[in-house]
Protein backbone atom coordinates (compact mmCIF):
# COMPACT_ATOMS: atom_id res chain seq x y z
CA UNK A 1 0.00 0.00 0.00
CA UNK A 2 1.39 3.42 -0.90
CA UNK A 3 1.62 6.30 1.55
CA UNK A 4 -1.14 8.17 -0.30
CA UNK A 5 -3.43 5.12 -0.13
CA UNK A 6 -2.84 4.72 3.60
CA UNK A 7 -3.57 8.40 4.30
CA UNK A 8 -6.53 8.86 1.94
CA UNK A 9 -9.86 9.69 3.53
CA UNK A 10 -12.52 7.06 2.99
CA UNK A 11 -16.23 7.54 3.55
CA UNK A 12 -18.19 4.47 4.63
CA UNK A 13 -21.84 4.18 5.65
CA UNK A 14 -22.20 4.13 9.42
CA UNK A 15 -22.63 0.57 10.75
CA UNK A 16 -22.92 -0.99 14.20
CA UNK A 17 -19.25 -2.00 14.08
CA UNK A 18 -18.31 1.71 14.05
CA UNK A 19 -20.30 2.63 17.15
CA UNK A 20 -17.56 2.25 19.80
CA UNK A 21 -15.23 4.62 17.90
CA UNK A 22 -18.05 7.04 17.03
CA UNK A 23 -19.30 7.14 20.63
CA UNK A 24 -15.77 7.84 21.92
CA UNK A 25 -15.39 10.76 19.49
CA UNK A 26 -18.88 12.01 20.36
CA UNK A 27 -18.01 12.01 24.08
CA UNK A 28 -14.86 14.08 23.56
CA UNK A 29 -16.52 16.51 21.15
CA UNK A 30 -19.81 17.49 22.77
CA UNK A 31 -21.05 18.55 26.19
CA UNK A 32 -24.37 16.80 25.42
CA UNK A 33 -23.39 13.82 23.27
CA UNK A 34 -25.73 11.70 21.21
CA UNK A 35 -26.61 8.32 22.70
CA UNK A 36 -25.89 4.98 21.10
CA UNK A 37 -29.60 4.71 20.34
CA UNK A 38 -29.52 7.96 18.36
CA UNK A 39 -26.69 6.62 16.19
CA UNK A 40 -28.56 3.34 15.73
CA UNK A 41 -31.52 5.36 14.45
CA UNK A 42 -29.22 6.92 11.84
CA UNK A 43 -28.12 3.43 10.77
CA UNK A 44 -31.68 2.15 10.47
CA UNK A 45 -33.52 5.13 8.99
CA UNK A 46 -33.98 4.82 5.24
CA UNK A 47 -33.62 8.58 4.56
CA UNK A 48 -30.55 9.17 6.73
CA UNK A 49 -27.22 9.53 4.94
CA UNK A 50 -24.59 9.03 7.64
CA UNK A 51 -20.96 8.07 7.16
CA UNK A 52 -17.78 7.49 9.09
CA UNK A 53 -14.59 8.93 7.71
CA UNK A 54 -11.49 6.82 8.09
CA UNK A 55 -7.84 7.65 7.72
CA UNK A 56 -6.12 4.36 7.06
CA UNK A 57 -7.85 1.95 9.46
CA UNK A 58 -8.79 4.61 12.03
CA UNK A 59 -12.27 6.09 12.38
CA UNK A 60 -11.40 9.76 12.72
CA UNK A 61 -14.78 11.37 12.20
CA UNK A 62 -18.37 11.04 11.10
CA UNK A 63 -21.21 13.07 9.74
CA UNK A 64 -24.54 12.94 8.06
CA UNK A 65 -27.61 14.66 6.75
CA UNK A 66 -31.30 14.14 6.27
CA UNK A 67 -32.88 15.33 3.02
CA UNK A 68 -35.99 17.38 3.83
CA UNK A 69 -37.85 18.39 0.69
CA UNK A 70 -35.15 20.19 -1.32
CA UNK A 71 -32.86 20.91 1.65
CA UNK A 72 -30.19 18.85 3.39
CA UNK A 73 -30.36 19.19 7.15
CA UNK A 74 -26.79 18.34 8.16
CA UNK A 75 -27.08 16.54 11.48
CA UNK A 76 -23.40 16.18 12.34
CA UNK A 77 -19.89 16.95 11.15
CA UNK A 78 -17.51 15.68 13.83
CA UNK A 79 -13.78 15.05 13.72
CA UNK A 80 -11.65 13.41 16.41
CA UNK A 81 -9.89 16.01 18.53
CA UNK A 82 -6.34 15.23 17.39
CA UNK A 83 -7.36 15.80 13.75
CA UNK A 84 -9.31 19.04 14.20
CA UNK A 85 -8.08 22.17 12.49
CA UNK A 86 -6.36 20.23 9.70
CA UNK A 87 -9.08 20.47 7.05
CA UNK A 88 -10.68 17.06 7.59
CA UNK A 89 -13.97 18.61 8.71
CA UNK A 90 -14.06 20.61 5.47
CA UNK A 91 -13.39 17.39 3.54
CA UNK A 92 -16.20 15.61 5.35
CA UNK A 93 -18.60 18.50 4.82
CA UNK A 94 -17.67 18.64 1.12
CA UNK A 95 -18.46 14.94 0.83
CA UNK A 96 -21.83 15.40 2.51
CA UNK A 97 -22.70 18.35 0.26
CA UNK A 98 -21.78 16.41 -2.88
CA UNK A 99 -23.96 13.49 -1.79
CA UNK A 100 -26.81 15.88 -0.95
CA UNK A 101 -26.54 17.47 -4.39
CA UNK A 102 -26.70 14.00 -5.94
CA UNK A 103 -29.77 13.42 -3.77
CA UNK A 104 -31.47 16.42 -5.43
CA UNK A 105 -31.20 19.03 -2.70
CA UNK A 106 -30.66 22.69 -3.54
CA UNK A 107 -29.77 24.05 -0.09
CA UNK A 108 -28.20 22.86 3.13
CA UNK A 109 -28.26 23.90 6.78
CA UNK A 110 -25.82 23.17 9.57
CA UNK A 111 -26.35 24.45 13.09
CA UNK A 112 -23.23 24.97 15.20
CA UNK A 113 -22.59 26.20 18.72
CA UNK A 114 -21.76 29.89 18.87
CA UNK A 115 -18.52 28.98 20.66
CA UNK A 116 -17.41 26.67 17.80
CA UNK A 117 -15.21 29.13 15.90
CA UNK A 118 -13.79 26.49 13.54
CA UNK A 119 -17.23 25.37 12.39
CA UNK A 120 -18.47 28.94 12.12
CA UNK A 121 -15.46 29.73 9.94
CA UNK A 122 -16.36 27.16 7.29
CA UNK A 123 -17.28 28.88 4.07
CA UNK A 124 -18.30 27.11 0.90
CA UNK A 125 -18.93 28.37 -2.60
CA UNK A 126 -22.47 28.41 -3.91
CA UNK A 127 -21.74 26.41 -7.08
CA UNK A 128 -21.30 22.63 -7.08
CA UNK A 129 -18.29 22.83 -9.39
CA UNK A 130 -16.49 25.06 -6.89
CA UNK A 131 -16.72 22.63 -3.94
CA UNK A 132 -13.32 21.68 -2.54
Amino acid sequence: MSVSESTALRFTPLAAVHLPAVLAIEQEAYPEPWSEGMFREEINHVRSYFVVVTLGAEVMGYGGYWPLLDEAHITSVTIKDVYRGLGYGRGLLSHLLRMALDDGVTAATLEVRESNARARGLAFPKAQDDLP
